[in-house]
């Protein structure tokens, strides 16, 4: 079993709305998809970094699995 990952890197940016406190979290999507957030802490400017990710047992599997993981970054960016 291999991974698909397919990063996002913005920045830098300022999120003041966090107020120092930084994000590294991960959050279940749908068919076994998963997506992470992180910006560090404590910084006044930083990248903010967006990634989504799946398994895919068979290479074949790849091509089908990225369509929907950029289709996953681009609905978590209209949020």
């Amino acid at each position: 079993m291999s991974t698909v990952e397919l990063v996002l890197k913005e920045g830098p940016v300022v999120i003041p709305s966090l107020a120092g406190m930084g994000v590294d979290r991960t959050y279940p999507l749908w068919n076994n998809i998963s997506a992470s957030e992180s910006f560090p802490p404590q910084v006044k400017s930083a990248f903010y970094i967006l990634s989504v990710t799946n398994s895919v047992d068979e290479p074949a599997e790849v091509a089908e699995v990225e369509v929907e993981l950029i289709y996953a970054l681009k609905l978590l960016a209209t949020a």
